[in-house]
């Protein structure tokens, strides 16, 4: 398997049948969520795999997502309810 990278994703859609065929997408990814807001680890295939998927659901000019690779140098810190991710290369805070 190749090596995943781990992701904050975040999006805002307007339409509440768009919003949950982009969150199916999402949901398959996610180790992580709040609201609209997950941790994804992903590879470079899945995370091309993922866009291609959500570009063909959202209305880009009503709609926003957020794709940001999370790149620490030190393991996660989780806080509240968040749960300690398997990775040591983000910081949580929730």
């Amino acid at each position: 398997m190749k090596e995943r990278s781990l992701y904050l994703l975040a999006y805002d859609i307007g339409s509440p049948s768009r919003s949950r065929r982009a969150l199916k997408l999402i949901k398959a990814h996610a180790i992580g969520r709040q609201k609209s807001v997950f941790e994804c680890l992903l590879n470079r295939r899945e995370k091309q795999s993922l866009m291609a998927d959500l570009a063909a659901v959202l209305d880009q000019q009503e709609d926003y997502f957020l794709l940001l690779p999370l790149q620490a140098k030190e393991g996660s810190y989780p806080l509240g309810l968040a749960s300690r991710v398997m990775t040591s290369d983000c910081y949580l805070i929730g």
